[in-house]
């Protein structure tokens, strides 16, 4: 689906701790434990403040912190998050449009977006700071931003991570920094950033729309409960993207 749930978070975190100990490049180039796995995640988890009016500063700092965060949410809370989500994402494909940003021009401002700059997305992704960000920290990554890839680039996340890796099982920062670097410093360079304020804050009137939507189909007597309907939001918005498509 376009979002997961606070248990689906926990597995991918658990994956992440199975599968990446012991993980090579295709070159051989270094192996990964299980303990490492662990302290790449754990990094900045205490911090749990979104951002003011400079923009793309994420809720949670690691992708640690934010499992941890949504698994111990409430129903209703998960449910608020995934209205925020909903939210981001149209706004996202709203300015995408008016900039006419694709593929990796608009994987760059997405990131930007979420999280500040494609330097701060690295650091967020490689939350131990060991310098490379392996497959399945991207893919988990993604997840826990709640990116639909497709929708707003045309790229799902393993094309993305291909591309990036270059036949390796990782992305070292170097990789990574010469991969953005067309959109960073290319002619499209001013179009990259994202205009003021959070966004969160430029999200705020249509998440507002969203949540009176909702209010709608939860009122009255035999009415879904905002849980039971949130997650008819997402379906929505994924409707909406394959009618534009």
């Amino acid at each position: 689906g376009k979002f997961i749930n606070k248990t689906a978070y926990y597995h991918i975190f658990q994956s992440c701790l199975g599968s990446v100990g012991g993980m090579a490049d295709a070159n051989g180039q270094r192996e990964r434990d299980d303990h490492n796995c662990r302290d790449r995640t754990l990094s900045n988890s205490q911090t749990t403040t979104r951002g003011g009016d400079s923009g793309g500063v994420p809720q949670y700092p690691s992708m640690r912190a934010a499992v941890e965060a949504e698994n111990a949410m409430s129903v209703d809370e998960q449910a608020e998050l995934e209205l925020q989500a909903t939210a981001e994402h149209e706004q996202l494909r709203e300015e995408l449009a008016t900039l006419g940003l694709q593929g990796l021009d608009a994987l760059a401002y997405v990131l930007a977006a979420k999280l500040g700059s494609t330097r701060k997305a690295f650091n967020w992704f490689d939350s131990a700071r060991s310098g490379h960000i392996a497959s399945v920290e991207w893919d988990m990554g993604v997840q826990v931003l709640h990116l639909d890839l497709v929708a707003l680039t045309g790229l799902d996340s393993r094309q993305v991570f291909r591309l990036m890796a270059r036949s390796r099982s990782e992305v070292g920062r170097a990789e990574w920094s010469e991969f953005f670097r067309s959109s960073r410093d290319g002619p499209l360079k001013d179009l990259m950033k994202p205009p003021t304020g959070s966004l969160a804050k430029r999200a705020e009137e249509k998440k507002q729309r969203l949540r009176e939507e909702l209010k709608a189909k939860t009122d009255g007597p035999g009415s879904a409960t905002w849980a039971d309907t949130s997650a008819s939001m997402a379906a929505a918005a994924a409707a909406a993207d394959s009618a534009a498509a």
